[in-house]
């Protein structure tokens, strides 16, 4: 149910808003679940379906023929992967009722079983990116531990919310099959590892909502596997400025300060260096701030605003105050519900007022300046906001079930003993 705070903060027609985003998102998992249990990287987002897109017709795509066809080819993504698992779950729950237990338990089973074991693992972490046909990894993370942490937290969430213990055996085979102690250095965990394992030298040392998470899935592992607590204490608050606003990461991209805060209940990190939820709340008006400073150049600003990691007319980019062109990522804005709603809420519903933005799964990044739609969404947007939309509406219940989990509850128990 709506919490009566988010009730007082929203009118009944945005909870009806946020709750048909949150439908979509689900689908998005549904109609993009591949035979393998593996969820597409990235998916159209415009274009004709058949059916109601309750169920993938049997090889992972929501329909054939219409323009929601497999090609044959594309990646898989763990990330989108472990997401998927969440959104699986809630399918399965009410309001939504996409789809019954049996069908989210069956096909979260055939995610967790990795593919019948031809999904490559190096000390328990998997590719980022998959073939979606070879399962061989693709990219140049080749292995990547922040990735494979999605996975396995997708996973335990998916089946504490069913209250499923075959599903929970599953997810927690994965996660003991991970030596969080050889992918680390100097007691941080190593981003990850090229395609002949070759471990990289770079580590996750920031101190932001990106990878906290991880950190307390490798300090609530069990020994000999597990972190030491002070592997989080480590951690470095990069003070970065944007506009009029300082805050304790030096990115402005809303993926760093946001994401994986729809698992993570900052209040529950006493003692932490600095306040995730308020770097959270800094970051989202830092970034309108920025868009709205150059909005005499960008049309696209004058409208909506948004800068993170996405798509835009010259393909992928990292999108922050020293790469802006105009173009505005409106689904990154919405991870950021419970720090600033009404701003996020003014935003949502500028973009569906422009022709073409909302799209089967949700919106599509856009670019006034130079006629821009961006075709695709990507999985973990999609996964993000599709969680910050729930957590919002229905008591945090993703945030709940992350930190009922006894690995989570372990970690934090080592850190505050520290």
């Amino acid at each position: 149910m709506v919490t009566t705070r988010n009730k007082a903060v929203l009118q009944a027609r945005d909870c009806d808003l946020l709750h048909d985003l949150s439908r979509r998102g689900i689908l998005y998992f549904l109609d993009n679940q591949l035979d393998s249990g593996l969820i597409l990287d990235r998916q159209g987002n415009h274009g004709a379906t058949t059916g109601d897109g309750r169920a993938s017709t049997g090889d992972g795509w929501a329909s054939t023929g219409d323009g929601w066809a497999s090609t044959g080819d594309g990646w898989a993504s763990t990330a989108a992967t472990g997401m998927g698992l969440i959104a699986i779950a809630l399918a399965a729950l009410p309001p939504y009722s996409l789809i019954d237990r049996r069908e989210a338990s069956r096909r979260i089973s055939r995610a967790l079983a990795l593919g019948n074991g031809r999904v490559p693992r190096i000390d328990g972490i998997m590719p980022h990116f998959l073939d979606i046909k070879t399962l061989v990894p693709r990219g140049s993370d080749a292995y990547s531990t922040v990735d494979t942490a999605w996975l396995i937290a997708g996973g335990l969430v998916a089946a504490k919310l069913l209250e499923s213990s075959s599903l929970r055996n599953r997810a927690y085979a994965l996660y003991r099959g991970v030596d969080w102690r050889s992918w680390s250095k100097d007691n941080l965990i190593r981003h990850g590892a090229d395609e002949k394992g070759n471990r990289f030298s770079a580590t996750w040392d920031r101190l932001n909502a990106e990878t906290v998470f991880m950190y307390l899935l490798a300090i609530g592992a069990p020994e000999p596997l597990a972190l030491a607590p002070e592997s989080m204490r480590s951690l470095k608050s990069f003070v970065g400025k944007a506009g009029s606003h300082e805050f304790a990461s030096a990115d402005l991209g809303l993926f760093t300060s946001q994401y994986s805060l729809e698992i993570l209940d900052p209040s529950l990190l006493t003692g932490s260096a600095i306040d995730l939820a308020e770097t959270a709340r800094k970051a989202i008006r830092a970034n309108q701030e920025v868009c709205l400073s150059v909005s005499r150049r960008f049309t696209t600003y004058r409208k909506v605003w948004g800068l993170s990691a996405g798509d835009g007319p010259d393909g992928y980019e990292d999108y922050g105050p020293e790469k802006i062109d105009g173009t505005a990522h409106v689904t990154a804005t919405i991870g950021s519900l419970a720090w600033a709603p009404e701003l996020v809420m003014e935003n949502i519903h500028k973009a569906l007022a422009l022709e073409g933005v909302s799209g089967r799964y949700g919106l599509s990044n856009i670019n006034l300046d130079r006629g821009f739609i961006s075709p695709d969404v990507v999985g973990i947007d999609i996964g993000m906001a599709l969680m910050a939309c729930d957590n919002f509406l229905h008591g945090s219940r993703i945030k709940e079930a992350f930190h009922s989990l006894a690995c989570i509850r372990t970690a934090i128990a080592r850190l505050n003993r520290g």
